[in-house]
């Protein structure tokens, strides 16, 4: 029992330090960070801050869009032809590629309600952070096939 505390432990130290590095990377190189004020419920005024990298256009695509696009080509070339597109050389690949992208649409999709929700409730977006870090990493855990040697 103590072992698995130990592992909890470690595991909430890991993840608050990659979210300090995710931090740091965000506030270096260039990054422009603008103050965001619109009125919340009650009167008060909700603020945050939005992190705009150097390369950021209108025209940039939201991340989930790759992975639509990952999931149409395959998916209509499956319809298709009957087969997989596969751009590389390894064919182990493709499929695999395929049964993880399809996954991250929707999670990435709850991950962005998660966030707008806590930044309009807390006016920061530093719980919606932390919560959608924790959720991304036990989707991934829970999701990972493990293998015990007995």
């Amino acid at each position: 029992m103590r072992r698995r505390w130990s592992l909890a432990i470690a595991g909430a130290v890991l993840i608050l330090a990659g979210g300090g590095l995710a931090h740091l990377t965000q506030t270096a190189g260039g990054i422009k960070i603008e103050d965001i004020r619109v009125p919340g419920a009650k009167g008060n005024t909700m603020s945050a801050l939005l992190y705009i990298p150097a390369n950021a256009a209108a025209q940039t695509p939201p991340p989930a869009l790759g992975f639509i696009a990952l999931l149409v080509l395959q998916y209509r070339t499956l319809w298709l032809s009957g087969k997989l597109f596969n751009s590389l050389p390894d064919p182990g690949f493709v499929p695999l590629s395929t049964i993880v992208a399809i996954q991250f649409v929707p999670l990435l999709a709850i991950c962005a309600v998660i966030a707008t929700f806590s930044w309009r409730r807390t006016g920061s977006s530093l719980p919606g952070a932390l919560i959608c870090g924790l959720f991304v990493t036990w989707y991934v855990v829970a999701g990972t096939a493990t293998q015990a040697a007995f």
